[in-house]
C-alpha cells in the first residue's frame, strides 16, 4: 500500500491524460506509450520491495519482515520477488487473504510469511543495500524482474490498444 501511495501521484497525469484525449486515438497511443515507462519502474519496485533483508521501507518503519516459512530466517530475494508477482492480480490477492488473514497467495507461492520485527529507521535499506553481495545469481534475479516489468508494460499497452 505504501508504494501505491508513492507511485498513484506519479501516475495520475498520464491516466487523465489518458481519460481526456481518449476522443484522438494518436494521442491515446502516444500517451499509453509514454505512461509505460513509469509503469515499468513502479512494477519492478514493486516486484522487488523486500529484496534488502525482507524489508521494505514501509515494513522496516511498522516493524515488519518477510521470512521463510521454514526456518524463519529472512527471506531471500528471489523468494521476495516471486511472492510479490501474485500482486498483478490483487482481487486474488484480496480473496485469498480474506480466507487466509495471515498469509497471501504469494506467501504460499514462495513459502514465506510475514512477521513481527522490531521497527527501524527507513534508511536502514541504504545499509542493507551496502552489505549486499552482489552476486551472479542476485543480478540474473535482478533482470529477470526487469525482464518481467517490461513484458507486463508491454502486456499493458497491447491490450489497452486490444480494447
Amino acid at each position: 500500500m505504501f508504494l501505491v501511495a508513492v507511485f498513484f501521484p506519479l501516475m495520475l497525469p498520464f491516466v487523465l491524460y489518458c481519460m481526456i484525449t481518449a476522443a484522438n486515438v494518436t494521442l491515446v497511443q502516444h500517451a499509453s506509450i509514454i505512461s509505460a515507462v513509469p509503469f515499468t519502474c513502479f512494477t519492478f519496485v514493486l516486484l522487488n520491495k523486500d529484496f534488502f533483508n525482507g524489508r521494505s521501507v514501509a515494513k522496516r518503519v511498522f516493524g515488519y519482515q518477510v521470512v521463510q516459512a521454514n526456518t524463519d530466517k529472512p527471506a531471500e530475494p528471489f523468494k521476495c520477488m516471486l511472492r510479490n508477482i501474485t500482486l498483478i492480480i490483487w482481487p486474488v490477492e484480496v480473496i485469498v487473504s480474506l480466507i487466509s488473514p495471515g498469509r497471501r497467495l504469494g506467501d504460499f507461492l514462495a513459502g514465506t510469511v510475514v512477521v513481527v520485527s522490531p521497527s527501524e529507521e527507513p534508511k536502514t535499506i541504504l545499509i542493507d543495500m551496502e552489505n549486499t553481495k552482489w552476486n551472479p545469481g542476485i543480478k540474473k534475479m535482478v533482470w529477470i524482474a526487469i525482464a518481467f516489468s517490461v513484458l507486463f508494460s508491454v502486456l499493458t499497452v497491447v491490450l489497452q490498444f486490444l480494447i
